[in-house]
């Protein structure tokens, strides 16, 4: 539904990286393997890309955070469109179901323990991925109506850098 709602949506998945595997000397495109990304948003009138991963659960905290696997598949997704366009400004977000959240944004860290700073942080190395929420109810209402959520996802692209 986030997909048919929001605008600028721009297909990638052709352009993302595919396991090979070596068997008996020959290497074998694993083309169903591919990377498919949920939404990627290209702003039509410049190089600024957001990747966007619809999350269906509440993330309200540490409890209900996105697991390490979808973290990492995020930054790899970004790591791959560098690859592709490298002149690029890059965004990545979650996009959670309400209408407050408590997460801002995640971000990968080289401390062993709480509480930590954000000299602790490695956005350099690993950006950040910034969170949004969405009322379902508008979600709902704007897919039913097939209406773009235009103020969404002029959010989603300016937090390309």
């Amino acid at each position: 539904m986030l997909h048919k709602t929001l605008q600028h949506t721009f297909s990638v998945n052709r352009f993302l990286a595919a396991p090979a595997y070596k068997i008996n000397g020959a290497l074998h495109l694993a083309e169903r393997k591919r990377q498919r990304t949920d939404i990627v948003l290209k702003d039509p009138h410049s190089n600024l890309f957001t990747i966007v991963d619809a999350k269906y659960y509440a993330a309200l905290g540490l409890q209900s955070s996105p697991q390490l696997s979808d973290i990492i598949k995020q930054l790899f997704y970004a790591q791959v469109l560098r690859i592709k366009w490298p002149n690029a400004a890059l965004g990545n977000a979650f996009v959670f179901p309400g209408s407050i959240g408590k997460i801002e944004s995640v971000h990968m860290s080289s401390a062993d323990k709480n509480p930590i700073n954000s000299s602790d942080l490695l956005d350099d190395e690993y950006p950040p991925i910034n969170c949004f929420y969405v009322e379902p109810l508008l979600l709902i209402d704007a897919f039913v109506k097939i209406l773009k959520l235009k103020s969404l996802s002029s959010q989603l692209l300016r937090i390309a850098k």
